[in-house]
């Protein structure tokens, strides 16, 4: 189990996970496990870096699909995320919405108003 967190981690939780590897198996994986938690895990680090990501997302072009769909997989991850999470109202602001949908291409962002 260590060797597969080791695999999905990077970065600083990367050598947080890699500082347990000479542990017993099972040992490592719950102290790795608790190290993430302790640096990584707490609610307000976890949605302020979901509000950083939505508010630096490049705009949307009217023609890349792509972009589009991975936006709104985006999206739909950090709503998920933020359910359990107390700071869901942080998202639902009034200019936070207006960014998020300002990276929308023109058409989309005029539809929406339109159903808004």
């Amino acid at each position: 189990m260590l060797f597969f967190l080791e695999q999905y981690t990077e970065g600083q939780a990367k050598d947080l996970v890699k500082s347990c590897q000479y542990m017993d198996s099972k040992k490592g994986f719950l102290e790795a496990k608790r190290l993430l938690q302790e640096n990584y895990g707490h609610q307000l680090l976890i949605a302020a870096a979901c509000l950083d990501k939505m508010l630096n997302w490049n705009a949307i072009k009217s023609e890349d699909r792509k972009a589009l769909h991975y936006y709104a997989i985006f999206l739909r991850g950090c709503c998920n995320t933020m359910e359990d999470v107390e700071f869901l109202d942080e998202i639902n602001s009034t200019s936070n919405m207006r960014n998020v949908i300002m990276k929308l291409p023109f058409k989309l962002r005029e539809k929406w108003r339109t159903t808004a």
